[in-house]
């Protein structure tokens, strides 16, 4: 307090110090929120992601441990080039060779466990069906207007699925599928996925007649042409939008938001994981395993053309346990690509998992 009882004013150099100290405390507070905001999205991106990784892997063990060796075994390679926002191929030189590849493989097999379903059919509300024995299948499924994941140029939205159908003896069940009449397309498209089983033993599955029947069970399973099946199309396909129809098609949804999905054997040939997109990494495609290149007015694709034998040959395929073991070896590597639901890693994250296939 001065001589005449007041308090001294500040002066304008204080005044602009402290307005200074405040806009500097201001910006570092907001590059401190700034940050924070950011880890914590890209902690809550990661725990989603790991999430989704989990649950694949788990999966994956779980029925690879109950791998039955002599059944039948398919690796279905299917890469596709990636897509742009709008849906066009991603090539920047327009040299009419895509610049990456995509895996949208299917691995198909039949285990032992306990495994468990729910047939909806029957008028008094439904049975549980248990099996000891089901043909398994991890593919991508279908969106409700048809759309394969191939053609989804949105990762985060594409649909990673696991099927099974537990084969049963079970003369309670309504037979199927019920060749009595012959085959039918339609009735076996809106049952195969409903109903997850069939009553029958695995030696009246590999005996089945693969002319008249098999090949189109294996083109629906598989989603794609088998031999000269009727049908390409097939697969599951998920539906959000009704309970009634979500009831019969979510449960098959093992993870959203999966880019990609790679299996690879060791191939002591060649000393080195097959197949592969580009074996020596040099950026050219033409010597990928066990593909052509074919010309097409958009350019070259890589295309895996259709199955065209019983043995589903350009593909791995076998039910000889011998040839399991020197064939296929003891383990599978799995490359998949996850993606979180908000986009706060526009690349996804790449996992390997390795599944020792020993007993």
């Amino acid at each position: 307090m001065n001589r005449n009882g007041k308090q001294p004013a500040f002066t304008i150099v204080e005044l602009l110090v402290a307005m200074t100290l405040v806009v500097v405390m201001l910006a570092v507070s907001g590059v401190v929120f700034r940050h924070s905001v950011q880890a914590y999205r890209a902690a809550s991106a990661t725990a989603e992601i790991m999430q989704k990784y989990q649950a694949i892997t788990h999966q994956l063990k779980t029925d690879l441990a109950g791998l039955q060796k002599d059944a039948e075994f398919a690796l279905v390679w299917a890469p596709s080039p990636h897509l742009k926002s709008d849906g066009s191929v991603l090539d920047e030189n327009g040299d009419g060779v895509p610049d990456r590849y995509f895996s949208f493989d299917r691995l198909y097999f039949f285990a032992v466990g306990s495994f468990q379903s729910y047939d909806p059919q029957p008028a008094e509300g439904g049975v549980l069906v248990h099996s000891n024995l089901a043909r398994i299948c991890y593919s991508f499924g279908r969106e409700t207007d048809g759309r394969r994941a191939s053609q989804q140029p949105d990762p985060r939205k594409r649909l990673f699925c696991r099927t099974q159908h537990l084969l049963t003896s079970d003369s309670s069940l309504p037979v199927f599928p019920d060749f009595s009449a012959g085959w039918n397309e339609a009735t076996f498209e809106n049952l195969n996925f409903s109903l997850e089983y069939q009553t029958m033993s695995l030696e009246d599955w590999l005996g089945l007649d693969f002319t008249a029947y098999k090949r189109e069970i294996l083109a629906k399973v598989l989603d794609l042409r088998v031999a000269d099946s009727s049908s390409r199309e097939g697969g599951p396909r998920i539906d959000f939008s009704t309970p009634q129809t979500t009831a019969n098609t979510i449960h098959m949804l093992l993870c959203k938001g999966v880019g990609q999905f790679h299996v690879q054997l060791w191939e002591p040939g060649y000393m080195r994981w097959w197949p592969e997109i580009d074996p020596n990494y040099d950026g050219n495609y033409s010597d990928a395993d066990t593909q052509r290149w074919d010309g097409t007015a958009n350019g070259y694709t890589l295309t895996s053309g259709r199955i065209d034998t019983e043995n589903l040959k350009g593909y791995y395929f076998n039910r000889n346990p011998s040839e399991f073991e020197t064939r296929i070896g003891s383990v599978l590597k799995f490359t998949f690509t996850l993606y979180d639901s908000k986009g706060v890693f526009p690349e996804g994250k790449t996992f390997t998992y390795i599944v020792d296939l020993k007993p």
